[in-house]
Order: structure tokens, then sequence, then C-alpha cells
């Protein structure tokens, strides 16, 4: 299946869930805002929240500093 991430194109597994591809493509899951087309998405739903073929997310690190 394809979803965009960030921009390009990706080939995902079927049946995958948004916590998955997150821990898949982040390095550090407890600073990442998810974004599932055009709707943020709270962490506590990773889990079951299902990402389907032609799905745009967009993966977001927060990083501190001054």
């Amino acid at each position: 299946m394809q979803i965009s991430l960030n921009g390009k194109p990706h080939a995902i597994e079927n049946s995958t869930t948004l916590a998955q591809i997150i821990e898949e493509f982040s390095k550090n899951n407890k600073h990442i805002i998810a974004e599932l087309n055009g709707t943020i998405i709270k962490s506590q739903t990773w889990q079951a929240t299902a990402v389907k073929n032609g799905d745009q997310l967009e993966l977001v690190s927060i990083v501190g500093g001054g």
C-alpha cells in the first residue's frame, strides 16, 4: 500500500497502525506530533488508528533549544 509520509511516497505493509509507522520512522516517539490526512492524532490513539492506502501522514519532531 502507498502513503505519503512527510510529502514523500512510501510503500508500507497492509493493515498497519499509526503507532507501527511512528516506531519505524521515528527515533524518539515522545516528542512527535502526528497529523493524518490533516487531523492531529493524539498519541493515546496511535495504536488504534489504522493507516490506509493513499493516506497523507506528517510526522513532526519537537525539539527544544535556545
